[in-house]
């Protein structure tokens, strides 16, 4: 089972994936990380390409034409296959400890059905020392959305 699928939006993010996706990753069969390139001009794509090789299962690489963050996460949510989904920007990673701690408090939450989680798990942005972060964790549902 899939317990958390991480939405990864990239826009010219080759400097940052090599670093975020494999910190994700870590959750082996747990997870799914799907990358999604925005239309880039840079080699983000033919680096998520290579991650999704190299954590096959785990990484998905879906490229998109540009659409802005927002379509980026659209998109990111339309493909996840996880009970719980995070967005997580391209240029952040996460601590391996941190990420197993997560799929943990997933999996003690089964039996509640709840829709949103509360997780502490502490993130690196690139240049800046390690920060706590509450996380809200969304429980996926598959109805129809009829938009107005």
């Amino acid at each position: 089972m899939i317990y958390i699928t991480f939405v990864v939006p990239s826009y010219n993010a080759e400097k940052y994936l090599d670093r975020n996706i494999p910190s994700l990753a870590v959750g082996g069969e747990d997870v799914e990380v799907l990358v999604i390139d925005d239309g880039s001009k840079d080699d983000t794509l033919k680096i998520a390409k290579s991650l999704e090789e190299q954590y096959p299962g785990i990484v998905k690489a879906i490229h998109q034409e540009n659409k802005g963050h927002g379509g980026a996460v659209q998109t990111g949510i339309a493909n996840a296959t996880g009970l719980y989904y995070k967005v997580i920007d391209s240029d952040d990673w996460a601590n391996t400890e941190d990420v197993l701690k997560l799929v943990n408090q997933i999996k003690e939450n089964l039996n509640n059905d709840k829709k949103v989680l509360f997780v502490g798990c502490p993130c690196q942005v690139a240049g800046r020392d390690p920060m706590p972060v509450l996380s809200l964790l969304h429980r996926l549902s598959r109805f129809p959305l009829t938009l107005h």
